[in-house]
């Protein structure tokens, strides 16, 4: 029996990423075609082998770092968290949806999520900091019951908090 749309936004989603060999080939397809136009071009102008050398250290730094936070999700803020649907208490005002982060704080979806079956990013806005994180989801990276829940919640959640995503 299919579940309506609404009780599945009304269920809680824990978000654990694991390792994504289509996101690492990826990362790794596109920061060895940057250091291969590096070398190249270092290869015709000799003289600019100082500037060459710096983007090259900014490229390795660059996929250093995306391997570390969006790959391994070492202190990336998102991973880990928690999908749900909170009412205030002592308020009448409708339940409002929050991602419950592992260190207690509380951070709300933005408009700017995107899903689509292969891919999903979250992009959502920390209460206490005021800081914005995104986390890009490959279908891999998911069991493909919660990628699908997940999927279905973050497409349908404007229609049904009557929020408009367009101007």
């Amino acid at each position: 029996m299919r579940q309506s749309i609404d009780s599945i936004l009304a269920q809680e989603l824990s978000i654990y990423p694991r390792f994504s060999w289509r996101f690492a080939s990826l990362i790794l397809g596109l920061h060895a075609g940057a250091l291969s136009i590096l070398t190249a071009v270092s290869y015709f102008h000799h003289d600019w082998f100082i500037p060459i050398l710096g983007i090259g250290l900014l490229v390795l730094f660059s996929a250093w770092r995306t391997y570390r936070r969006d790959l391994c999700f070492i202190q990336h803020p998102l991973s880990g968290s928690c999908l749900a649907i909170l009412q205030e208490v002592g308020t009448s005002e409708p339940p409002k949806e929050y991602l419950l982060l592992q260190n207690g704080q509380r951070a709300i979806l933005l408009p700017s999520c995107y899903a689509h079956p292969l891919l999903i990013i979250i992009n959502a806005k920390i209460l206490d900091s005021n800081q914005s994180v995104s986390l890009i989801l490959w279908n891999d990276m998911l069991d493909k019951n919660t990628f699908r829940r997940l999927r279905v919640r973050i497409k349908h959640r404007f229609n049904k908090l009557n929020v408009q995503t367009e101007p």
